[in-house]
């Protein structure tokens, strides 16, 4: 069953041989009844003049061998059960929580840390500037 399946898909290839440029003057549609994969042996390159919606019905995972940068001149929000980072955090700004901010390392930052809860540490917490908070343990 499966050598058919691989001979199936040996008669039916497409290729293109030097540059090919497709345009489609209206909109376009590419259903894919099973699942679709991509192989690109260079870099990808976007450009959306609009705006980009994802609906992911199960899991989404991406491995990243170099650095991940997010760049946004309007807000980045994250809607989630938990947010876990296995990772040292560095945060430029301020770091403010309308819940509680917590650590089971060290809190340390150059602006200032607040929370209209508390903010707990079991190491130490230390701030050049400011550090709000109904309960605050172990300040430097």
């Amino acid at each position: 069953m499966y050598i058919s399946k691989i001979n199936e898909f040996l008669y039916k290839n497409v290729l293109i041989k030097g540059v090919c440029n497709i345009t489609i003057e209206g909109d376009s549609v590419l259903h894919v009844k099973g699942d679709s994969y991509s192989q690109i042996d260079g870099s990808v390159y976007q450009e959306i003049k609009g705006d980009v919606q994802q609906l992911i019905s199960g899991d989404c995972e991406q491995t990243i061998d170099g650095d991940f940068d997010i760049n946004t001149s309007g807000d980045l929000n994250i809607s989630a059960d938990n947010v876990n980072i296995d990772s040292d955090l560095n945060v430029t700004g301020d770091v403010a929580g309308n819940q509680s901010v917590a650590a089971v390392g060290n809190i340390t930052a150059g602006m200032s840390v607040s929370a209209t809860k508390s903010v707990e540490t079991t190491g130490y917490m230390a701030a050049a500037v400011s550090v709000t908070s109904p309960i605050i343990s172990d300040i430097v």
